[in-house]
Parts: C-alpha cells; structure tokens; sequence
C-alpha cells in the first residue's frame, strides 16, 4: 500500500517538474534565439533530462499498476477466506446445535425477582434488614 502511494506521490510531481525543465530553458535561451525557435531550443537543450523524467514517469505507472493489480488480489483474496470461514462457522454451529440441544431453561416463579438481593442471617427463619433494625424488634 505504501509504494502505491509513494508512485502516486512521485508521479503528481512529475508535471511540475516538467514545467520547471521548460521554464528555467526558456529563461536561459531567451536572449539566444527568436520565440518562434524557443520551445525547440529548450527541448534539445534539455532532451536528456526530459527524456529520463518521461522513463521515470512510465516505470512508476507500471510498478504503481502492478502493485495495485497484487492488492486487489490481495483483498480479494481475503474477502473469499472470510466468506469462507463464516460459512464454515455457521455450518458448525448447525451441526452443534443439532448434535447437542439445550435443555429447556427453568421459569421463574411470579413471587421471585429476578434482579435484587435477598438478605438473610445464619439462623432459619431470622431475616436481616438493612439499616439494623430487625423485624422483631419494629
């Protein structure tokens, strides 16, 4: 991911760079020659810079194609190995669910609370309250 990235940094300068080339071309050969000759001039003049800009440009286009041709293969890849994985865990929990069923849960009398707590003492039959005070003694 980082080197398509970086491609596509690099190849966002390019044109700029380019520019900069014809530019700095058309300032030095400016006094030499006529306009209508110029944009040759600086072209001949630069050729091998130019040139060696164009083969950097079309070999990071190429390693940038290539590597994003590996990623989505990559992420294909995965996506495939996950449907696949999900797949076999539902079948399992079938198969689990089949071979092994839950006993049926007991239900809860009306009179029982199912959140709370339920205080009492050691002695069967002695209820502990809350705040010290027993029963017996209200």
């Amino acid at each position: 991911m980082q080197s398509i990235i970086d491609s596509e940094f690099r190849l966002t300068r390019i044109p700029a760079l380019e520019a900069n080339i014809l530019a700095a071309g058309r300032v030095a050969l400016a006094d030499d020659f006529p306009a209508h000759l110029l944009p040759g001039q600086v072209y001949l003049k630069f050729e091998r810079s130019l040139k060696n800009l164009h083969l950097q440009e079309n070999r990071l286009r190429r390693n940038r194609d290539k590597d994003g041709a590996r990623l989505e293969a990559l992420q294909a890849a995965r996506l495939e190995q996950e449907a696949a994985n999900k797949k076999a865990q539902e079948q399992q929990a079938k198969q689990t669910a089949k071979a092994d069923p839950q006993p049926p849960q007991p239900q809860q009398k009306a009179d029982e609370t199912p959140i709370g707590f339920e205080f009492s003492s050691a002695e069967k039959g002695e209820a502990a309250t809350v705040g010290g005070t027993s029963p017996k003694a209200a």
